[in-house]
């Protein structure tokens, strides 16, 4: 397998449905601990040129992902990069969900 990207954005609410997606797919146990390292290194990114820092989170499943997200300043989106040796399947799951998880907007809490 050949190293490979796949690139989108999904909703703030959504992100941690894709972090959990994405390692169910390469039989990775994502929890609490991932949430809270990625919740608190991403954070502190921006997805302003030109450094465009951001924030990188390995998934070590079979294959190795690394997941590289970034926040859009002024917007809400959060940017969001996939690379590692995928085949044809996961390139195509992955780039599925990005699709449906920046389609689908959470509703509002009602208790906010």
């Amino acid at each position: 397998m050949a190293v490979s990207e796949v690139a989108g954005w999904v909703w703030p609410a959504n992100l941690r449905t894709t972090m959990q997606y994405l390692s169910m797919w390469i039989g990775y146990d994502f929890d609490d601990t991932d949430w809270d390292a990625i919740n608190h290194g991403f954070l502190k990114t921006s997805g302003d040129p030109p450094g465009r820092p951001q924030y990188d989170y390995p998934i070590v499943g079979s294959p190795i992902l690394t997941v590289l997200l970034a926040r859009d300043p002024g917007a809400d989106p959060v940017s969001v990069l996939v690379r590692g040796e995928m085949d044809d399947i996961l390139r195509a799951r992955i780039d599925t969900l990005l699709s449906i998880l920046a389609e689908v907007q959470p509703a509002p809490d009602p208790d906010a």
